[in-house]
């Protein structure tokens, strides 16, 4: 369970983090505001695949499917991605990629999206995570 700690106590541990009265600063215990390095400004870890087929896994957000043949990414019915996550898929390669959930995931098409194939090279389509099991297509699929 998180925790969010609003102001610094009597005690509390150099370099340790907490939010302004406002709930809108991060600031520190023992170190510069300026020292202050937010997840957000890191970019989520990205996954290269060069074979046919591969499969969502915990540890990447984006993919980058870099074949001259056809590859399928999966989407398995897991719940380790919090709901509001995004995936974001990009054919690198002459290859089109299509997204293939796995028995009881549903994937609804977003508004201008026809089929879960990307478009073409260079395109790049996200699909977000909606439901414990669902999940919505947007931008370059469609190919």
């Amino acid at each position: 369970m998180p925790v969010r700690l609003l102001a610094p106590y009597g005690g509390q541990a150099v370099n340790t983090l907490y939010w302004s009265s406002d709930q809108g600063t991060l600031r520190a215990v023992g170190l510069a505001d300026d020292q202050i390095e937010l997840a957000s400004d890191y970019q989520p870890w990205t996954r290269i695949v060069t074979g046919s087929a591969a499969t969502v896994s915990q540890n990447a957000l984006r993919y980058l499917m870099n074949s001259a043949s056809a590859q399928t990414l999966t989407l398995p019915l897991t719940g380790f991605f919090p709901l509001g996550t995004v995936l974001t898929v990009e054919q690198l390669g002459t290859g089109a990629t299509t997204i293939s959930p796995a028995t009881g995931v549903t994937v609804n098409l977003g508004n201008g999206v026809s089929s879960l194939i990307t478009k073409g090279q260079n395109y790049t389509g996200q699909i977000e995570k909606v439901g414990a099991a669902a999940w919505t297509a947007f931008g370059g699929f469609g190919g």
